[in-house]
């Protein structure tokens, strides 16, 4: 779904078009994940919301960012569209590394 807090700034590709498609992939759940719940997801109970997450996606179906999109100009049109929502983000996590999904027992460096 598309919302103000995520959109995808791939050239050529729908800005609600999102979702990650690149297959094993989920390392920005996984980033969400641990700056929602560094200790442990609770199981039970109300769980209150410590801080909000944007998405942006800039990775394409095969899990790369294509080499049309240079760092320099999508982070710049990111920290520029966040920025400028109602939720005014003051906190961007660049989460892109190597080519590989993440292993889901840990984090990598």
């Amino acid at each position: 779904m598309h919302t103000v807090s995520s959109r995808c700034f791939l050239p050529g590709t729908a800005a609600n078009a999102v979702h990650d498609e690149a297959p094993g992939a989920g390392h920005g759940t996984r980033v969400a994940g641990a700056v929602f719940y560094p200790d442990a997801v609770p199981q039970q109970g109300n769980i209150t919301a410590l801080a909000w997450i944007q998405n942006a996606r800039v990775a394409d179906a095969t899990g790369y960012v294509p080499k049309a999109l240079s760092p320099p100009r999508y982070l710049q049109d990111v920290v520029t569209h966040f920025t400028a929502s109602e939720k005014a983000t003051k906190l961007f996590n660049h989460s892109i590394a190597c080519g590989t999904p993440c292993p889901t027992a840990r984090m990598t460096a």
